[in-house]
């Protein structure tokens, strides 16, 4: 997942939101910045901002800054790195399979890769959201216009909102991008952004007004699992499609922070993470949430499964944990970096991106006992 990474001295016409002052945060460490020329060399991927990483197969693909990408063919021990066409950081990456996968980063960029990393296309740019963005605006006046489903709140929003991306000339940072299947994908960002493809991503529509967010609040992460999709964002926000993506209806959850990463263990159980360390569950698709008691105030920022169908999170700070029914046990860890993402090769190991590169941690060969009984 993850990654609103922001370059240091990128211009900025907007209020910055919670998301990317975290990664300022993250950027203001003493990061050395790699050398822009394009290489295929082996290189130990320390002196790059990354803000994401999956698998490709036996592959390892990460994203960072300036549009860079890192691949992996030794689970982490040597890197090469190349340019994917765009100089914008890049917030996340993610594989539908082996070779197809997509990265979404600044300016509204989404890029396609069907040969594992090695080369990219652009699928979308800011122009091209920007076009989208106002056509769909246009379709939703009309569609109002028609007493058909979009009420006159949304059709006036969404005109603002087509409005605003014009005057400025450029579009908001995509944060997140996942695919249901081979063809069904959605991808989320600044401001409410979230756009939908039924192409495996060579075509992409706006589908704000099938989101119960008026406030356009920010979106950071998507989740499909168990037949729901769900959207996590700013000040609190999460919300459920039971309906394939058609219609995303906003959920209650009586906390307020904002939400970075969700997952969903073996037992259904639902985590949704964010800001100052909170953490909520849910056992029934995000209709009654608890809170988990997890003693940190860091913020969680990435999330996966262990090779029992654990969640693991993994907090701003570096730190790593294992969540499993009512205990949280933290993973031990010689060193700890910033990070922005992981992932686990479902053996024993987690391979780490963050502002100082990548980082292989060793996670504890003892597992966490089964429990007893009872849940959060």
């Amino acid at each position: 997942m993850f990654g609103a990474a922001l370059a240091v001295g990128m211009k900025m016409n907007k209020i910055l939101s919670t998301f990317s002052l975290m990664c300022l945060w993250l950027i203001a460490q003493n990061i050395l910045y790699a050398d822009e020329t394009s290489s295929s060399t082996a290189f130990p991927a320390s002196s790059l901002f990354l803000t994401s990483i999956a698998q490709a197969g036996a592959r390892l693909v990460s994203v960072g800054e300036r549009g860079t990408v890192l691949l992996s063919d030794d689970d982490g021990k040597s890197w090469s790195t190349h340019q994917a066409g765009t100089m914008d950081t890049l917030t996340a990456v993610t594989f539908q399979n082996d070779t197809q996968g997509f990265a979404v980063g600044h300016g509204g960029n989404i890029l396609k890769t069907v040969d594992g990393g090695s080369s990219w296309k652009s699928v979308l740019d800011g122009k091209k959201l920007i076009s989208l963005t106002t056509k769909a605006a246009s379709q939703a006046l009309a569609q109002f216009d028609k007493d058909q489903d979009v009420s006159a709140d949304d059709a006036d929003h969404f005109q603002a909102y087509a409005k605003r991306l014009e005057e400025n000339g450029t579009s908001e940072p995509l944060f997140s991008i996942k695919f249901m299947n081979e063809s069904l994908g959605f991808a989320v960002g600044a401001y409410g952004m979230i756009l939908r493809t039924r192409d495996a991503g060579e075509t992409w529509a706006v589908w704000m007004t099938h989101v119960d967010n008026p406030q356009e609040l920010h979106l950071y992460t998507i989740l499909e699992t168990n037949g729901a999709i769900y959207l996590a964002g700013e000040q609190g926000f999460l919300a459920r499609s039971l309906d394939g993506g058609e219609h995303f209806t906003r959920l209650e959850t009586g906390f307020a922070g904002s939400f970075f990463t969700l997952a969903a263990d073996k037992r259904s159980t639902l985590y949704a993470g964010g800001l100052q360390g909170q953490l909520i569950a849910s056992s029934d698709q995000g209709t009654s949430w608890r809170k988990v008691e997890t003693d940190s105030n860091i913020s969680w920022i990435a999330s996966q499964l262990d090779e029992q169908g654990n969640v693991i999170l993994g907090n701003l700070a570096g730190g790593l944990y294992t969540v499993k029914d009512s205990k949280i046990q933290s993973i031990p860890q010689p060193d700890k970096a910033p990070l922005s993402d992981f992932v686990t090769d479902g053996k024993v190991n987690i391979i780490t991106v963050g502002a100082l590169g990548s980082q292989t941690v060793i996670i504890n060969p003892n597992p966490l006992p089964e429990p007893s009984n009872g849940s959060l």
